[in-house]
């Protein structure tokens, strides 16, 4: 489901800090995954007495251990007019992510997030829901549209009639017109949820890193992209993980220190 170790400093160190905190661990939730949370990864391992991932790594066979009886999920979104995805949709699914397969449509972004509501099994039930589509250059948060890139220069109409459907992706221009649908996604997220995007190159764009402030405070989660090329997905390493530098926007223009803090006040108040 994620792959979360030493030296990152990231919304999913926060889930693991909160979900271990609810284990006893009794961590700091700072978002940083320093050596106490190393050592708290390391003792939840050694209570399961059973190899899940590499010690002192949160790796995919931890995270149902730490979900079970939580009612938390994770919901991981799948373009499959790229086909090449198929694999890695496959691989979500193994994992015990909530699987939702769409290929190139009408109206995508409603239909995912639909979908998302349908399933998240109550509000605060998605701990993460990533999305998988190209980029597009950094310009386009993709649901459904399939290979755009390429189809550019290749046919230039049938790309005019992909542009078109705006519906399928998000981005700046037509990000108002969104904003009903979007909105639905809201109640789905716990106070220490995220919400991630894989396509290429997302957070290099300056007008793509204001569209994601703006969806942050939408979502009232982070909004984490790749700022460079991102693979498809074939393994549990590019499937559970951005590759390279990341770009995170935190609701209210917030940080990842203050919004660690109201999430863990948050829970505290659950409690």
């Amino acid at each position: 489901m994620l792959i979360v170790q030493r030296d990152d400093h990231s919304p999913g160190v926060v889930l693991l800090q909160i979900l271990l905190n609810r284990r006893g661990a009794g961590l700091k939730v700072d978002g940083r995954f320093g050596p106490k949370t190393d050592q708290g990864v390391r003792d939840f391992q050694s209570t399961l007495r059973m190899s899940l991932s590499p010690p002192g790594v949160a790796g995919e066979g931890l995270w149902p251990e730490l979900f079970r009886g939580t009612g938390l999920h994770v919901v991981d979104a799948y373009d499959l007019g790229e086909p090449r995805s198929t694999a890695g949709a496959d691989i979500a699914e193994r994992a015990g992510s909530v699987s939702l397969r769409t290929g190139a449509m009408c109206n995508g972004v409603e239909s995912v997030i639909r979908r998302a509501v349908s399933q998240a099994g109550g509000p605060g039930s998605t701990a993460l829901m990533r999305i998988w589509g190209h980029g597009n250059l950094g310009r386009w948060l993709t649901f459904s549209v399939g290979e755009v890139v390429d189809l550019a220069h290749e046919d230039p109409a049938a790309y005019a009639a992909v542009r078109g459907e705006w519906r399928s992706y998000i981005d700046p221009a037509h990000f108002d017109a969104m904003l009903p649908v979007l909105r639905l996604m809201r109640p789905i997220f716990p106070p220490f949820g995220s919400f991630e995007a894989h396509g290429c190159s997302l957070g290099s764009v300056p007008k793509t890193r204001d569209l994601l402030r703006r969806l942050a405070n939408v979502f009232e989660v982070p909004v984490t992209v790749g700022t460079g090329l991102q693979p498809i997905p074939r393994s549990a390493t590019s499937a559970f993980r951005f590759s390279g530098a990341t770009f995170t926007a935190y609701p209210r223009n917030g940080t990842l220190q203050s919004w660690a803090r109201a999430a863990s006040v948050a829970e505290a108040v659950r409690r």
